[in-house]
Order: C-alpha cells, then structure tokens, then sequence
C-alpha cells in the first residue's frame, strides 16, 4: 500500500493531480488510514500510469474515462456503441 506522496513519485506526477483524478471520478476513492490518510494499492499505481499514458498520446480526460470503463466492464461501452449504430 502507498501514500499518496509515494504513489505520485512511483507514477511521475504530483499529489494534486491524483486528487483531481479522484474528482474526475478517473480514480477510485482510496481505501483511508484510521487518521484519514489516502492508501492506494499497486491495482491504483497501474490505473493512474494508464492516465498519465494515455494524456501523453493525447487522450482527453473523457477519452480516458471510456477507456478505463471498457478495461472494466465492456459490455455496457459495446451496447451503448451498438445502439448508436443501428
């Protein structure tokens, strides 16, 4: 488990963008210490080098949370896109 501060070193960005990320519902709410204090798991490291990847090939933040559903559940992504076309 990690600290935010830690978390943010391992994926190259600061504290306050993994917090925006949080408001952007791009990441999932921390699991949190007794004394309140973010805890993040290597499952949260991956998710948020995804972002910072996909921001860097030039993906929007809306882009990117379509992305992140589809890696978690597709089915809905693929019936929504499947009513557009018929």
């Amino acid at each position: 488990m990690y600290h935010i501060g830690k978390l943010a070193k391992l994926a190259d960005v600061k504290t306050d963008t993994i917090r925006f990320y949080e408001k952007q519902g791009l990441m999932e709410p921390p699991n949190r210490t007794e004394s309140d204090y973010r805890l993040y798991s290597k499952k949260d490291l991956q998710r948020l080098r995804f972002i910072r990847y996909a921001k860097q090939l030039g993906f929007t933040l809306e882009s990117i949370s379509e992305l992140l559903s589809i890696r978690i559940d597709p089915l809905p992504i693929i019936l929504a896109r499947s009513q557009k076309i018929l």
